[in-house]
């Protein structure tokens, strides 16, 4: 007969073994899953821009657009919720780079993850410190762009 170690040791790594192969069967399962989604953007507006010289010299932009987004095909057993955002990206003389959240949600159910929203304004005010917003180029991106 076979001691207790032993048969536990046998016992253990033979869990151990399935364990590892399920793993890697579920990982296997999304791996190759690749969903498409494509917003977009339409009817971009400058509703609002002004500028806030006496105080520190600011410009500052509302805008208008309407998204169109479907994420249903994000969703799998292994995703339960998006965080999904917006983001304008645009360049200034004085800084490389400058971004603003203009939408953001997260989304907790695959009935959710497809909607059309016409007329939504920017969360935050596009806001450019130096005075530089004005004719600057600014792109959109978006999140998640993992699969997107």
């Amino acid at each position: 007969m076979h001691s207790y170690w032993t048969r536990s040791n046998n016992v253990f790594f033979f869990g151990l073994a399935i364990l590892s192969i399920a793993s890697v069967l579920v990982n296997l399962s999304t791996t190759y899953v690749l969903p498409e989604a494509k917003p977009e953007i339409n009817r971009l507006q400058v509703n609002e821009m002004r500028r806030f010289a006496p105080f520190r010299g600011q410009d500052k932009a509302i805008v208008s657009y309407n998204l169109d987004f479907d994420l249903q095909s994000v969703f799998n057993w292994n995703v339960k919720q998006l965080f999904v955002f917006l983001v304008a990206e645009y360049q200034s003389n004085s800084n490389d780079i400058n971004q603003v959240v203009v939408y953001d949600q997260i989304i907790q159910e695959k009935a959710n993850a497809k909607q059309n929203l016409q007329g939504i304004f920017n969360k935050y005010p596009l806001v450019d410190e130096k005075m530089e917003l004005r004719d600057a180029e600014v792109n959109f991106k978006h999140m998640p762009d993992s699969y997107v």
